[in-house]
């Protein structure tokens, strides 16, 4: 990413090269929370249109309106 220092920084003191380092863990941390909640999402949503295909061959087609009799 831009603006960002490299993987192993040299010349930083320890402790910045330390919070460099847990930052990026915490980073990718979340990237991969994001990812299964993404996949997460993508299955409900399929298990919700196979459960609306399922009740839309189930129910009986809606009666004639009165003005189209």
């Amino acid at each position: 990413m831009r603006g960002l220092p490299p993987s192993d920084p040299q010349g930083l003191p320890p402790e910045v090269a330390a919070l460099i380092a847990q930052l990026q863990q915490q980073v990718q941390d979340q990237a991969q929370q994001l990812c299964e909640r993404d996949q997460a999402i993508k299955q409900r949503e399929q298990a919700l249109v196979a459960q609306t295909v399922e009740l839309a061959q189930r129910e009986p087609p809606p009666a004639a309106c009165w003005h189209t009799r």
